[in-house]
């Protein structure tokens, strides 16, 4: 097989690999424990933890928003 072609299908391989797995992991098993519920909330911290700011980037985020907020009136003004 072409070189380029079969370093094609390895990191089609890997992709899919990891959407079928990412699926699995995420999939609605019912109310109750299973298997997988333990790794799913091991992935629901991990998701809440890097979308989640600190509070330290909360301050930054009003800060900027103030900043904000003040150039806009004087450009009104």
């Amino acid at each position: 097989m072409d070189p380029r072609t079969d370093l094609l299908v390895k990191r089609t391989t890997w992709v899919c690999t990891a959407v079928v797995a990412y699926l699995a992991i995420t999939a609605d098993y019912g109310p109750g424990e299973n298997v997988q519920t333990a790794l799913k909330r091991s992935l629901n911290n991990l998701q809440q933890w890097f979308w989640t700011p600190s509070n330290k980037e909360m301050e930054e985020l009003e800060r900027r928003k103030q900043l904000l907020a003040e150039r806009t009136d004087r450009k009104d003004s």
